[in-house]
């Protein structure tokens, strides 16, 4: 098994304790490679930490406790049409949190899936669900003189993962017979629909002209009415996933935990969610397919952060919203959370990931945001 390593450094003894008790229920035949990139995060010390990757032979059982909590978490960006201004988006936070709420009252679930097809079988609302790194929010992009507004998406269907890992614990599955399992791929079919909803639900909120398309995979309600939609993004990349790889020549699993699979793929942009205020970090990885098997998704949070003085706090919450009534009080806003994707050290790992340097920069900047509130809980 390759040896466990965070960028340059080796993992703290705190760490290698927290991968030794994901890995307790593996023979060392089950487990090919565990991997901790740069952007490796101990902080939740209730789920699997992010920037982990863990690649499994075919055969190898599936254990739950290796499982993230959110195993399927997109990123949809997704393009406004048109020439438009900061104004237009902001002040409008009650539009916003009706189209994306934090939960709904029919949230997607494993439930929802018909009994006799991959579809629906019952209606579900899109939602954000319990998940700390979930967003919907109008993100800018300025080249020049020249900018572009985006509505990005970084949500999954928490519910249903959570339901998968209950269902895995009484099934006994292999990897290779999860990959084919139904509820695994209803499960993952679920997350990214979600997202582009929200995202769709966003921009029809806003009054923002987006592509879009019919969810043809949904369950219409009553007799006469319309399917839902979904925004059909320029870009979805996977935030955290369980895919086949190829790991030395051989037909491989691997659970990517707040990281995207590349397996040798071109990956023209890499996306890296870097917190509330900072946006999102683009990556250009044109003429590059990537080294290993995944690149950061997120940037990782800092273990022990600083807390910020009030006027940081009252910078940062500006256009910034949440469910809950203060997002003064929101651990994101009063802490230095975020590890950030411009530090030399980063940037000097991310060109050991495949990403050239002379490749401009040119990051997704939030103009208003609704982030997951960890104050408010479902009904």
């Amino acid at each position: 098994m390759e040896t466990i390593y965070k960028g340059p450094a080796l993992l703290t003894d705190a760490e290698q304790l927290a991968i030794s008790a994901i890995v307790k229920n593996y023979p060392n035949d089950q487990i090919k490679q565990i991997r901790a990139y740069h952007t490796a995060d101990f902080t939740d010390t209730e789920d699997i930490p992010g920037g982990i990757m863990m690649v499994h032979p075919m055969n190898a059982k599936v254990h739950v406790d290796s499982l993230p909590l959110n195993a399927f978490t997109y990123l949809a960006i997704v393009p406004v049409l048109g020439e438009h201004a900061d104004a237009e988006f902001k002040g409008k936070e009650d539009r916003i949190h009706e189209a994306c709420p934090q939960y709904s009252s029919k949230p997607p679930s494993l439930r929802c899936q018909a009994v006799d097809t991959p579809l629906d079988g019952k209606t579900w609302n899109a939602e954000l669900g319990e998940d700390e790194n979930a967003f919907a929010g109008v993100f800018k992009q300025t080249r020049g003189r020249d900018t572009r507004y985006f509505i990005a998406v970084q949500a999954g269907a928490p519910m249903a993962a959570r339901q998968l890992r209950d269902r895995l614990l009484k099934k006994d599955l292999t990897f290779e017979q999860l990959l084919v399992d139904k509820d695994y791929n209803y499960a993952q079919y679920l997350s990214q629909r979600n997202c582009e909803r929200l995202a769709y639900n966003m921009a029809r909120a806003l009054k923002m002209p987006i592509r879009s398309m019919t969810d043809m995979g949904s369950h219409v309600e009553h007799e006469y009415s319309a399917k839902p939609k979904r925004a059909v993004p320029l870009y979805t990349q996977a935030v955290s996933t369980i895919a086949p790889v190829v790991d030395e020549g051989h037909r491989a699993v691997a659970v990517f935990s707040r990281l995207t699979p590349v397996n040798g793929k071109a990956t023209p942009l890499q996306f890296i969610y870097e917190g509330p205020y900072m946006g999102i970090a683009v990556y250009n990885m044109t003429g590059s397919k990537g080294r290993g098997h995944a690149l950061p998704s997120h940037s990782g949070k800092v273990a022990n952060a600083q807390s910020l003085p009030p006027q940081e706090i009252d910078k940062r919450c500006r256009d910034v919203i949440v469910e809950g009534a203060d997002i003064r009080a929101h651990p994101d806003m009063v802490a230095d959370n975020f590890r950030e994707a411009d530090a030399d050290e980063f940037l000097a790992e991310m060109q050991e990931l495949g990403w050239k340097q002379q490749k401009t920069m040119n990051n997704l900047v939030p103009v208003v945001v609704k982030v997951f509130d960890p104050t408010v809980h479902r009904k």
